[in-house]
């Protein structure tokens, strides 16, 4: 057995520097790691919809009568455009002008729509059912407020039996 340890430290002896080295090695690992570790833990808050809303605008939930068609053709969002009624019809009246469409995370079959606040307050006047049209997601509108155009009727009266 005195035979194992004399030739245990005579290998330590002869071997110090690659000792050294790898005691240092080693240590430097375990720091590093630990830093690292320390490091990546991070206070996680998970993104959702209500975390990613532009200054000044709100997010509305919706109820449209076509959401079966409006759910088969977007995914997680949209662009849409926003009509009063039960159908689309040509003579729908268009009261939102492509607006972002958001489908709520936890619950698949329920949306939203993105609006400023000033248009969000014109939205709420409205009573009843709302029809949308799928757009280019691409196309969101800054300004979703349709402008009424307003149309002035002139009436000019002009008599020809008038002696000058």
């Amino acid at each position: 057995m005195n035979y194992s340890i004399e030739k245990i430290k005579l290998a330590l002896n002869t071997h110090k520097t690659f000792l050294f080295m790898f005691v240092l090695f080693v240590l430097v690992y375990a720091v590093t790691s630990l830093v690292n570790a320390t490091n990546q833990k991070t206070d996680y808050t998970p993104v959702t919809p209500d975390t990613l809303i532009p200054r000044g605008h709100v997010l509305i939930p919706i109820e449209l009568e076509n959401i079966e068609t409006i759910t088969g053709l977007i995914e997680n969002y949209g662009v849409i455009d926003i009509y009063l009624g039960q159908k689309l019809t040509e003579t729908s009246q268009k009261i939102l002008n492509k607006v972002k469409i958001i489908r709520a995370p936890l619950n698949p079959q329920k949306f939203a729509i993105l609006l400023p606040e000033n248009a969000a307050k014109v939205f709420m006047k409205y009573n009843g059912l709302f029809v949308g049209a799928v757009q280019n997601k691409t196309e969101a509108s800054l300004d979703p407020l349709v402008s009424k155009t307003v149309t002035r009727k002139s009436h000019v009266e002009i008599d020809y039996n008038r002696e000058h």
